[in-house]
């Protein structure tokens, strides 16, 4: 059910910020690392948040949600017939959707690394099993 409503902001986010983000990609690059950033920053506890900032943070970026919405998006333009309105109005952006998803599942899988790295190297000896388990 999450997943759907934040689906759906950002097909209407989408949808609305087309002529911004065609205009000036860099800035949404830079806003997706500085999130990306900032919910690290949660993480290791740098940067208190309440406890509601918090968890619509783990929402969007631990578990994913926002990364994998902007690629449904991405991939679902794909599927509508080239001639279709949808298809010729998100398709001009459809690389830069792309590397901005990237860019926030980089920092899933960095919240992540932070997480296990450590454990797998304070294991002392680096074996298949601890490899398996990170």
């Amino acid at each position: 059910m999450a997943f759907m409503i934040v689906l759906i902001c950002v097909v209407v986010a989408v949808l609305l910020l087309k002529p911004a983000i065609k205009k000036a990609p860099a800035i949404w690059y830079a806003a997706a690392i500085a999130l990306a950033l900032l919910y690290i920053g949660v993480l290791q506890g740098l940067l208190p948040l309440p406890a509601p900032v918090r968890n619509v943070l783990f929402l969007l970026l631990q578990k994913g949600t926002l990364a994998v919405a902007l690629f449904t998006v991405v991939m679902f333009v794909g599927v509508f017939p080239r001639d279709s309105k949808p298809r010729k109005y998100l398709s001009p952006i459809r690389a830069e959707l792309s590397i901005v998803a990237c860019m926030l599942i980089v920092g899933h899988i960095l919240a992540y690394c932070l997480t296990y790295v450590p454990r797998v190297l304070g294991a002392g000896v680096i074996n298949d099993f601890s490899l398996a388990r990170a």
